[in-house]
């Protein structure tokens, strides 16, 4: 249950209404200081929607000048602040902020948005008409009507969407335990952060590392990178899901990645019996 405007309603009040309802609850709590948001974690609701991290990723994820660095800072703020960060509810759009397709119509930052979005820590929540990069500004002209789109689904973003969800689920299957996911509650970690690129790792017992950059399409190559604290293993081969390509891990887990030319997302996972491209495409 989505609870709007939780932040004018004085926080005793949600606990009585959540243990009276008996649902899972989130909470909108309109603020960019994790501190002040994740505070309705432990004294009111269930979980809270990811604003803190919503303006980093707005502001970073839409400008090819702004610095990645940003994200890792809120990453960390989070973190600190949150008692669960697997709990809250991720998103670059919705109906009360002006759609990230306001801020920027380069592809490949929007395909970066929706990576942000799907692979981060927490419950992805993608906005009706993202996967149309509707391009509405602040309410009411980002509550456009669906069907002037003709509902594709063979747009880019929707298979984008679509792929990237297939992978999160996959890792679902590759668990080992039957009374938890360590992908789920894996909380996501920065394993590098410059300028051009911010790389994340979630998961236990089998990692997706997320290479995220706001660099845009009109980029050339970024990188040469080493990625370390994948846990991933020397000699495992990997798989960029997105592209479809292919890599041997080195020692220790590690490897060498440069992002190719356009600014596009990439995201690895070990290649094993359940993930062929037959289930990713």
């Amino acid at each position: 249950m989505r609870i709007d405007a939780a932040k004018h309603v004085p926080k005793p009040f949600w606990n009585s209404f959540q243990a009276s309802v008996n649902v899972f609850t989130i909470g909108e709590v309109y603020d960019n200081t994790s501190a002040n948001t994740c505070i309705y974690m432990t004294n009111a609701l269930d979980s809270i929607l990811n604003y803190p991290l919503w303006y980093a990723a707005s502001n970073i994820l839409s400008d090819p000048k702004a610095s990645m660095t940003g994200m890792q800072a809120k990453y960390q703020e989070n973190a600190d602040s949150c008692q669960d960060t697997t709990l809250l509810g991720t998103f670059s759009e919705n109906h009360d902020v002006s759609r990230f397709g306001n801020h920027t119509t380069d592809m490949a930052l929007l395909k970066n948005a929706l990576a942000f979005t799907i692979m981060s820590d927490g419950i992805p929540i993608v906005y009706y008409g993202a996967e149309q990069a509707f391009t509405g500004g602040s309410d009411p002209y980002n509550r456009e009507a669906l069907w002037t789109s003709g509902y594709p689904t063979n747009s880019p973003l929707y298979t984008h969407i679509a792929t990237l969800n297939t992978a999160r689920n996959v890792i679902k299957q590759l668990a080992t335990f039957t009374y938890w996911t360590p992908f789920w509650t894996y909380k996501t970690k920065v394993v590098l952060a410059k300028d051009d690129v911010l790389i994340l790792r979630k998961g236990y017992d089998h990692s997706i590392v997320t290479m995220l950059t706001n660099r845009g399409s009109s980029a050339g190559k970024i990188g040469p990178y080493e990625v370390a604290d994948t846990n991933f293993n020397e000699g495992d081969t990997i798989v960029e899901v997105l592209a479809c390509t292919s890599m041997v891990v080195g020692p220790y887990g590690n490897f060498n990645v440069t992002l190719p030319a356009g600014g596009l997302p990439m995201v690895s996972n070990i290649r094993n019996s359940l993930f062929h491209t037959r289930e990713l495409y």
